[in-house]
């Protein structure tokens, strides 16, 4: 056999070979898929000729996918999408890798190993244009999802949350030597700083009610707000900002001001926890949520989750030390409440921690809810917590006002004390009760203020279960 005949029989052969490497598709339905992307695969026969491989490797190349030819687990997804989610840069997050400019970093894996654990084929992109642009479009429909996001009522009227992917935190950056990195306490500490953020965003949303809550303190400062992370941190550069100060994602500025060698800018303190979550729109079936959600559990339970992320140096919790969290604007001026010394130890049992009043016979939640919700959703809460019989217990409920008082110290006051015993964790700092005025409104405690005030059902706020009957004034034993 001539070289010439030998070659033309491999080719021949070669050609013939199927271009699925997962056979999950038919060669005619992936030559059908790229003619509607508008890729020359041929004709539409099923045969996998050499047009076929050309717009593979073509479509390849448009994708930033490594051009073979060959749809692999990858090609395939970005072919026949379950979910196309939208991004933005958010490093040590997510980020566009410096060599191929594809999406890299721990969200990353973790979402897609979900996937496709969960037998979802989810493509994981950069939007075009602002942040807010890829959020309009996502929307109007132009996309399945985010990530990643923190919650709010905007995005719930089009969004579905997932589960938690990490708790993270927000606060404040500034340079070493200034005074706030060695004594930062309160928001009043801000007054007649320029703070700088990233936006339009959550977090310049965020930044503007604490702004507003200062001012009914009666401090004033400035925001200086732009579209780039690294211009807000790039502003500590110039000597006429010795007043700046930077609120951002903890993990992001200590992953910027690494990057741009900011030796002498630190991180000085928490004003608030977030979780992030993948937000799917509502176009989708309720039941890619769930299979989503088993997934990821699988990789918290089995540690693969935790593996991921390791290596970026970035915490799946938020810190131990709470600096400030942000109180409701407008309450009421606190009553006298008592305040007698408490005795609260803390117990855990089957793995979950909770806090038992000597005093009172009441036995709390140590700390409750991780995000705040409606009266309705906190209801839900509660029966989730009976049914998983938390702490080994199915009778928890949410607490009345004047259980709540009990809780109230003389010791500690502000947000960086709050009164009530150590024992309990500080992060739920406004809680639903299960007392209502006459007027339908539901009361909630605001710990920092040591105050009650009430809301609409429909509003947010965190929660705390407690069990047991109070003993107060018997100091009788709880079973």
């Amino acid at each position: 056999m001539s070289k010439i005949v030998r070659y033309c029989y491999l080719l021949s052969v070669f050609l013939l070979l199927p271009i699925s490497a997962t056979d999950a598709f038919e060669t005619g339905q992936i030559q059908k898929r790229l003619v509607s992307l508008g890729f020359d695969s041929g004709p539409v026969d099923g045969i996998p000729g050499s047009k076929t491989r050309s717009a593979i490797e073509q479509f390849q190349k448009k994708n930033n996918l490594p051009a073979t030819g060959l749809v692999d687990q990858e090609t395939e997804e970005y072919l026949f999408p379950d979910l196309v989610l939208y991004t933005q840069p958010f490093e040590p997050f997510h980020y566009p890798h410096p060599l191929t400019g594809k999406l890299a970093g721990p969200a990353v894996e973790l979402i897609q190993r979900a996937c496709r654990d969960a037998m979802l084929r989810c493509v994981l992109k950069l939007g075009e244009g602002t942040w807010k642009e890829t959020q309009e479009k996502v929307k109007a429909g132009s996309g399945d999802g985010l990530f990643l996001i923190g919650w709010n009522k905007e995005r719930a009227e089009y969004l579905q949350s997932t589960e938690n992917i990490l708790n993270t935190e927000y606060g404040f950056f500034a340079r070493s030597t200034n005074h706030l990195a060695q004594k930062y306490t309160d928001i009043s500490d801000l007054k007649g700083y320029v703070i700088g953020v990233y936006g339009p965003s959550n977090t310049s949303n965020t930044l503007d009610k604490l702004l507003l809550h200062l001012r009914d303190k009666g401090y004033s400062a400035d925001k200086y707000q732009t579209d780039d992370d690294d211009d807000v941190f790039r502003k500590f550069k110039e000597t006429n900002f010795e007043n700046y100060i930077v609120f951002s994602n903890r993990d992001v500025g200590n992953s910027i001001i690494k990057r741009l060698g900011l030796e002498d800018i630190r991180y000085i303190g928490r004003y608030r926890c977030v979780s992030y979550v993948v937000g799917i729109t509502t176009r989708h079936n309720s039941i890619i949520i769930q299979k989503f959600n088993t997934a990821l559990r699988k990789l918290e339970e089995n540690g693969y989750k935790q593996a991921i992320f390791a290596p970026y140096d970035i915490s799946l919790s938020c810190g131990e030390s709470l600096k400030y969290q942000q109180a409701p604007v407008s309450l009421p001026d606190p009553g006298p409440l008592p305040s007698p010394a408490k005795k609260c130890d803390v117990k855990v049992i089957n793995e979950k921690s909770i806090v038992e009043c000597s005093d009172t016979c009441l036995q709390w939640q140590q700390s409750g809810s991780e995000s705040v919700m409606s009266l309705a959703e906190a209801n839900g809460y509660i029966r989730q917590l009976n049914a998983n019989q938390f702490a080994s217990f199915n009778d928890w409920r949410l607490p009345t006002a004047d259980e709540f008082k009990t809780l109230f110290t003389q010791e500690g006051s502000g947000p960086n004390s709050l009164p009530i015993p150590e024992a309990f964790n500080t992060l739920q700092v406004d809680c639903w009760t299960s007392d209502q005025e006459s007027t339908g409104k539901v009361i909630y405690v605001d710990f920092l203020k040591s105050a009650f005030a009430s809301k609409n059902a429909d509003s947010f706020n965190y929660v705390r279960a407690v069990r047991g009957k109070s003993c107060q004034g018997n100091h009788g034993d709880n079973d």
